[in-house]
């Protein structure tokens, strides 16, 4: 029981990582941190998975020439849009993203109701050759009954009983 208490006291605090998304007017290739950009559109690139500080951002042609180097200051748990456009690279905006334990602690505090327990056999209103609605024959079990009372022209409760065929 001592270690396991020990693994939880130290394990990591949980972090959100960022993005950055980056928009682009021509066939160039975005590096961050020497990791290659995905491409998620004809003229956007994101690049996902970041921690918070500083990062390395290199622009260069489709033929590896270097176009452009920077470093870009990113924070924990954002997503920013940037924008590379004839020489220039611009931040356009940066959104904070949703914190994903904030909707678990709402989860786990509301009531949850239990599902009612399914009803037993004797108390249905199936109407059985020869016997009273829900009377089951446990020989033939619940499907048997069931069956035996659709053949035997059992109707709805509030319909008139319908008489039953002569064997």
């Amino acid at each position: 029981m001592l270690p396991f208490l020990a693994l939880l006291v130290s394990a990591p605090a949980a972090h959100a990582s960022s993005n950055i998304e980056f928009k682009v007017n021509g066939p160039v290739l975005i590096y961050v941190d020497g990791q290659q950009a995905t491409l998620t559109g004809k003229l956007r690139q994101r690049v996902s998975g970041l921690d918070s500080g500083t990062h390395e951002v290199r622009v260069t042609g489709v033929f590896g020439k270097t176009l452009f180097e920077a470093e870009i200051d990113v924070p924990d748990n954002t997503m920013t849009w940037a924008e590379w456009d004839r020489g220039e690279l611009r931040v356009l905006r940066t959104e904070w993203l949703d914190d994903s334990t904030d909707t678990e602690e709402v989860a786990a505090q509301e009531p949850v109701e239990a599902p009612a327990p399914p009803e037993e056999a004797g108390d249905s209103d199936l109407a059985v050759a020869g016997g009273a609605p829900g009377a089951l024959d446990p020989a033939a079990g619940a499907l048997g009954a069931a069956t035996a009372g659709a053949a035997a022209g059992a109707v709805a409760a509030d319909a008139p009983p319908a008489a039953a065929p002569a064997a």
